[in-house]
């Protein structure tokens, strides 16, 4: 045991020496990214300024990965961190003391709010640790749901607020003085804020707006103090229809009109429809400049949600290990329900997505740490990993438990329950996916526009034409020139797991070449391949994140870290079968997806007004 141990010791020291090193004197290969800094960028942002990078996710879409993120970042001492937050933390302020002095959502989210818990990144605390922090107060999901509202709108009045605003609003909210919250969504348009229907109308003489129009599913709507809306005015930058502006609406405006919006799933969380009915608004309440409320939408959608995550993790875990217990004391035929293969099966599946998503959630705030780096589309990834990561964690247990499952007296149908509900309330899964490949899909645009234009123009680059055809032989037989690498970054244990993750890289790049290659500018409005490369981007984030917990796990000898090996090599070899199959379908074209005929059958549905075939006992000939 020791002469092992030992041996692990060595061959990590030595590994550890030779990662340095090829980082030292690493050239550019083929696609891969150096650890190189951008020194005009560096040296603007001062002499402590954290190293700048280009954006992760949106580079795997042009084939470039840069490999300092396989280097799990390690930038909180836990230990420290445990004992300040016992000593400047309440985090027992929002748990309950029992069920005779049960605290309602509203006054936990109060109680945190007074707590000194870091609601936004500042100087002094970082993301990884305002996430572990958030870890340690272990908030049930609809608290956790109402103070990431908080924090939104926290940030939207930060990030675009005047002085004036921020000024009047911004230390009541940070402190729980009063709460906010967001209302975006419509009754028509869902939560599309290019579609918007609500209307703003500036009246010259009291220099204010009327703002009019209906909001649904308006989290802590029933209770905020202030309301961020959206709405729709006059164009104002030359643009032919009406731009879309963000206001700070306060509580008890002439002409609103609240009605609650039953969700049994969160009933806690003042989920509401609110009508306004040309509502007074103040010129001076416009946040940003009129016709900025697209970017103040977008920053919702890329705003950290550590509340949220860090929720939702927790509360898998609590599951995972509920249905752990249930199954160790049962029987199935013959023989213990903990031996049946089917159920191990079945539990690893959801250890593994435990596992990735813990690691996701701590490679992205170190990156946020260690680097100065664009997190936009990071962070949608994120959500939407956990997103999914919940979901099938819910439909796995499911399938476990069986009818106890759905028993009202249990508490896990109550986690089930609002883990779905969370979910739908923060915003869809296609939402996200959507934002995902549309920036990367337009940044990858820029940086091979040429290409494409010569691929799109073939018998005008004949040369070109040919020279990529025998370029891509192996790409077209599925059989990537691996070049990039990725394993010297890595234990050597994990050179296969590596070679998945490099694969991945390379195939993403080479279905975003004939995408845009096919479609051209058409390649936004084909949103069944986008949420595949979605899906794909996402896949690698993750891949990157548990093989780089697991090699720093080994090769510093952390307990339990040979299983980190297996849980690693076990979700990468699976990660491998859905982006296989992802990327075949949008390289195919619609022939193995089977894409032309299911965009076929839905129009026909909708031209028949809905499911419109025979009963199959109807008979032509009687």
């Amino acid at each position: 045991m020791f002469v092992f141990r030992g041996c692990q010791i060595r061959t990590s020291v030595w590994w550890s020496l030779r990662k340095r090193l090829s980082h030292r004197y690493a050239s550019s290969s083929a696609g891969a990214e150096p650890a190189t800094v951008d020194e005009d960028k560096s040296q603007d942002l001062g002499p402590t300024a954290k190293p700048y990078k280009q954006p992760f996710l949106k580079n795997l879409f042009i084939g470039k990965f840069d490999q300092d993120f396989l280097v799990y970042p390690e930038v909180v001492d836990l230990d420290e961190l445990r004992q300040r937050t016992i000593e400047n933390i309440n985090v027992e302020s929002s748990k309950d003391e029992g069920a005779v002095t049960r605290m309602s959502v509203q006054e936990k989210v109060k109680n945190i709010l007074k707590s000194n818990v870091p609601i936004v990144s500042d100087s002094e605390t970082k993301d990884s640790e305002r996430v572990k922090i958030y870890e340690l107060m272990d908030t049930d999901l609809q608290t956790a749901l109402l103070m990431e509202t908080q924090s939104i709108v926290i940030s939207i009045i930060s990030r675009f607020g005047s002085t004036e605003l921020k000024a009047k609003y911004l230390k009541k909210l940070m402190t729980g003085e009063i709460t906010g919250a967001f209302a975006m969504s419509e009754p028509c348009t869902g939560s599309d804020p290019s579609s918007l229907e609500s209307i703003a109308d500036f009246d010259e003489n009291t220099e204010s707006y009327a703002v009019s129009g209906t909001k649904e599913w308006v989290t802590n709507g029933k209770n905020a103090d202030v309301l961020i809306v959206l709405a729709t005015t006059d164009a104002v930058h030359g643009q032919p229809r009406r731009e879309v502006t963000a206001f700070l609406v306060e509580k008890g405006s002439p002409g609103i009109v609240k009605s609650d919006q039953e969700s049994r799933d969160l009933r806690d969380c003042g989920l509401v429809r609110i009508q306004f009915d040309k509502t007074p608004v103040p010129e001076s309440n416009v946040i940003g400049e009129v016709g900025q409320g697209i970017e103040v939408a977008a920053r919702c959608i890329s705003l950290n949600r550590y509340f949220v995550t860090s929720s939702l993790l927790n509360t898998m875990k609590k599951i995972f290990n509920e249905v752990h217990r249930c199954i160790k004391s049962r029987k199935q035929y013959p023989i213990p329900l903990k031996d049946c293969e089917l159920i191990q099966y079945k539990l690893s599946e959801v250890g593994t997505k435990i596992y990735a998503l813990e690691s996701l959630i701590y490679l992205y705030t170190g990156m946020i740490d260690s680097y100065n780096v664009e997190m936009m589309v990071e962070s949608a990834s994120l959500q939407l990993f956990c997103y999914e990561s919940a979901l099938e964690t819910v439909k796995i247990c499911n399938e476990i438990l069986g009818g106890k499952s759905y028993d009202g007296n249990h508490h896990y149908m109550t986690l089930l329950s609002e883990i779905q509900g969370l979910i739908l309330a923060s915003k869809t899964q296609s939402i996200l996916q959507l934002f995902i490949s549309l920036c990367s899909i337009q940044y990858a645009g820029v940086s091979i526009y040429e290409m494409v234009r010569r691929n799109r123009n073939p018998l005008d680059y004949p040369g070109f034409v040919v020279k990529r055809l025998l370029s891509n032989r192996r790409q077209d037989n599925d059989s990537p020139k691996l070049e990039l690498q990725l394993y010297m970054n890595l234990h050597p244990s994990l050179k296969d797991a590596a070679e998945v993750l490099e694969y991945a890289v390379l195939r993403l790049k080479y279905a975003v070449e004939v995408a845009l290659s096919r479609y051209g500018s058409d390649v936004v409005n084909k949103q069944v391949d986008l949420c595949r490369f979605a899906d794909v981007a996402t896949e690698i984030f993750a891949m990157t994140a548990v093989l780089g917990r697991a090699s720093r796990s080994y090769c510093t000898g952390i307990r339990f870290c040979d299983q980190e090996m297996l849980f690693a090599s076990a979700y990468c070899l699976g990660s491998l079968q859905r982006i296989r199959l992802k990327i075949n379908q949008v390289i195919d074209g619609g022939k193995i997806s089977n894409d032309t005929s299911r965009l076929k059958i839905g129009t026909e549905i909708f031209n028949q007004g809905g499911y419109f075939l025979e009963h199959p006992l109807v008979r032509n000939i009687k």
